[in-house]
């Protein structure tokens, strides 16, 4: 049987693995046995209360995570009793005590209800960290993200830069500039200036995220975040050049990541739009061949693109017409089955299906519309 020091610092990397691919629930499990490990070692083995209060910290931060607020809630009061009634020392007392501020403020920001509340309790937290560990620590920096976060809500976007960059400061510091969560940082004061209406500043700060993601070569979701906004807010030729970037930092870690569809999709729309139609259909072939894999051959992410297929055959003239014509019918058939289709895009398909041959106004079930 393992032992329960052995068995926490198992959960422990379990818990990084599931916070990777999102599983909220895994990590609240694990959260719960690190728990249970660590109690019998404070009732048996006499470890230091303290830990069980870190434990209830962490378990509280899972729960918010997780959407269960009243049990994030219900650890931060556990916490607060252990450490008002058995931890003596100051120094651990302050610094617990400063984490489980953390925690309540973040229970409150992830219900989405008080943000007053939340305020108060983020500003309580910034100021006992500060007190427990310095300037330079990184559950202050979580703090000051979290007080951004709940500023930029209230629309009060100066305040909300000034804790993001508090913030930044604080991890560029402690992680370097290159780290991921130094990184989101700067997309998310883009994200704020361009809320605030200084769409220049938002830009440069957004394209800057993407030069450095790319340089950095690594962390493929936020590149994939970083370069589709940027190809929202920037000129054509950069949002392609990006992109294609992109596309080659993903192909680098896994020729099939599962964010290479939305990538190849925004070339796609972008080469449409600039009449590559040749380069637009090679990326859309590959976007359908992803979608098959990756939602399931009757899939409306897959109706979606043969649709668009059929579109740009249909642009590119009348020697294109049975390609135009296989690709749309093809839409039609997943649209048809699909329940949630609205009328409307199945009348646009045979709309186009009608303009390439009259006698194409008939649903791939052999329907004929009226």
């Amino acid at each position: 049987m393992m032992h329960p020091l052995s068995s926490i610092d198992a959960l422990e990397r379990k818990v990084a693995e599931l916070e990777a691919v999102g599983d909220r629930d895994g990590v609240i499990e694990c959260r719960i046995h690190q728990l249970a490990s660590t109690q019998l070692l404070v009732d048996v083995h006499d470890l230091p209360i303290a830990a069980a209060c870190h434990q209830h910290c962490l378990l509280s931060e899972a729960y918010s995570l997780g959407g269960y607020v009243a049990q994030a809630l219900e650890h931060v009061h556990y916490g607060q009793q252990i450490v008002e009634s058995q931890i003596y020392d100051n120094g651990p007392s302050h610094r617990l005590g400063s984490s489980l501020a953390l925690a309540e403020g973040f229970a409150y920001v992830a219900e989405g209800k008080d943000y007053q509340l939340a305020l108060q309790c983020l500003h309580k937290a910034a100021t006992l960290l500060k007190q427990a560990y310095g300037p330079e620590d990184l559950q202050l920096a979580r703090a000051y993200e979290l007080l951004g976060k709940v500023t930029t809500t209230r629309k009060e976007y100066s305040t909300a830069l000034e804790h993001l960059s508090q913030a930044w400061e604080i991890r560029e510091h402690c992680l370097g500039w290159e780290h991921e969560q130094t990184l989101l940082l700067w997309l998310d004061m883009a994200w704020v200036h361009h809320l605030a209406g200084d769409q220049e500043e938002a830009l440069s700060l957004q394209q800057s995220v993407v030069d450095k993601v790319i340089k950095v070569g690594k962390y493929p979701n936020l590149a994939t975040d970083a370069a589709l906004r940027l190809a929202k807010w920037t000129d054509t030729k950069t949002a392609l050049d990006r992109l294609r970037d992109v596309e080659h930092l993903l192909r680098n870690h896994d020729a099939h990541h599962p964010r290479m569809v939305e990538i190849k999709r925004e070339l796609a729309l972008l080469l449409i739009k600039r009449r590559e139609h040749d380069q637009a259909l090679e990326y859309l072939a590959d976007v359908q061949k992803l979608e098959r894999g990756l939602y399931g051959q009757q899939s409306v992410q897959l109706a979606r693109t043969l649709k668009a297929m059929g579109t740009v055959y249909m642009l590119k003239g009348n020697s294109y017409q049975s390609e135009a014509v296989d690709a749309l019918r093809a839409s039609l058939a997943i649209f048809e089955g699909n329940p949630s289709t609205s009328v409307a895009v199945i009348q646009d398909v045979k709309q186009k299906l009608q303009t390439l041959h009259p006698a194409a106004n008939t649903s791939s079930t052999g329907r004929t519309t009226k």
